[in-house]
Formats: structure tokens, C-alpha cells, sequence
């Protein structure tokens, strides 16, 4: 009577060791590269809303002759909403909240100086440590 003998298919230890070993120098590789790019955008997303902000700002002006007099980003938001001159509410991209006087990155800061019509909008990076633009009038 003649056995059967069963041949099976399949990787070897080695095989498997050498494909791990690879996958985890491309992950070492990519996810640094990858955070970087994710900061980058969120940092352009934050430039971009500011500009924004400046249209709205401007569009507030040629409508009442003044920029608005606030305290904070939040009261100037709420002002060019209740105005219909921001369609939509501005979320701030590192913490995807509406922007806040509280934010502990991409920080929001409006001020502005009535007698002379003049304002100043900045917005900040990763935890509110450098400014990544200021606009003035």
C-alpha cells in the first residue's frame, strides 16, 4: 500500500522575518513624513480661512463704513454670520472646533483700533508657537 505524501505550500520563516523587516523600515520612513504633510495642510487650511476672514472683513467695511469694534475672534465670527457675510461657520483645522480665544494650536487673534479704522488679524501654527501670517489695514 503506497502513503500519500501531502506537500504543502506555503512561506518560510525567513520569508516572513524579511517581509516584516522591510514593511517596518518603510513605516519608519513614511510616518515621519506623513505628520509633516498633515501640519502643512492644516497649516495652509488656517492661512486660507484667515484671507477669508480678511474678505469678510472688508465686505463688513463696505457695508457699514467701519470694521467691526470686538473683542475676540469668536464675537467677530458671530457678528459677519449674524450679517450673512461668512455662509459658514470657520473651524479651526488642529482641533476642528469652531475657533476660540481658548485654541492651544492655530490660535485666531483680531484686533481692531475704531478712530482709525485699522485692524490686525494673525493666525498661529502647532500649539500657538509661531505666527504663520499676520494681515493689517
Amino acid at each position: 500500500m503506497k502513503t500519500k505524501v501531502y506537500i504543502t505550500k506555503g512561506f518560510s520563516i525567513i520569508e516572513l522575518i524579511i517581509v516584516l523587516l522591510v514593511s517596518s523600515i518603510i513605516s519608519m520612513v513614511v510616518i515621519p513624513n506623513y505628520e509633516k504633510v498633515q501640519t502643512y495642510a492644516k497649516e495652509t487650511t488656517s492661512k486660507n480661512q484667515l484671507f477669508n476672514l480678511q474678505l469678510a472683513l472688508e465686505t463688513f467695511f463696505l457695508e457699514n463704513g467701519v470694521y467691526p469694534n470686538t473683542i475676540g475672534i469668536q464675537e467677530l465670527i458671530t457678528i459677519l454670520e449674524s450679517k450673512n457675510i461668512l455662509k459658514s461657520t470657520l473651524k479651526n483645522p488642529f482641533t476642528n472646533n469652531i475657533f476660540s480665544e481658548n485654541d492651544t494650536s492655530g490660535k485666531v487673534i483680531y484686533s481692531s483700533t475704531p478712530p482709525n479704522g485699522s485692524y490686525i488679524l494673525e493666525v498661529f501654527g502647532t500649539n500657538n508657537q509661531h505666527s504663520l501670517l499676520r494681515l493689517t489695514q
